[in-house]
């Protein structure tokens, strides 16, 4: 409960989302950096140290960028900010097609001859599928 509490707080959802932009665009910023050096690279732990901080670095803040020009506009134009969470579910239940059975109306397991046309390959499918 505490660990669901903790992670699911309101203030790890930028950081989250800016960690996603991170994960897309740090082969970029690795490829630039490795690429535009001329001389051969002389493996030490200062240089570890520093080619780490400038990658996180340049990743995190390109990141960033990208997060508040390009990912968070177009999240405001495709998201109606004026509709009420009430109409923000995916697919209203009362407008569920008579097609979809709930879970207590299933069967155990469903017939070929019942099973909606679009879904069967007769010469590809057992006489009945489980549901479980």
């Amino acid at each position: 409960a505490y660990v669901n509490a903790f992670l699911s707080w309101t203030a790890w959802q930028p950081a989250g989302k800016v960690s996603y932009v991170a994960y897309l665009v740090h082969p970029g910023v690795l490829l630039t950096y490795f690429c535009s050096t001329s001389r051969m690279v002389e493996y030490s732990d200062g240089w570890y140290a520093s080619s780490y901080t400038f990658t996180c670095v340049w990743t995190f803040g390109v990141a960033l960028l990208f997060y508040l020009f390009v990912e968070q506009p177009l999240a405001n134009l495709l998201m109606p900010a004026a509709a009420p969470d009430d109409q923000m579910s995916a697919w209203p239940l009362d407008k569920m097609p008579a097609a979809w059975p709930l879970d207590d109306q299933m069967p155990a397991a469903w017939p070929l001859d019942q099973m909606p046309a679009a879904w069967r390959h007769d010469d590809q499918m057992p006489a009945a599928w489980p549901l479980d």
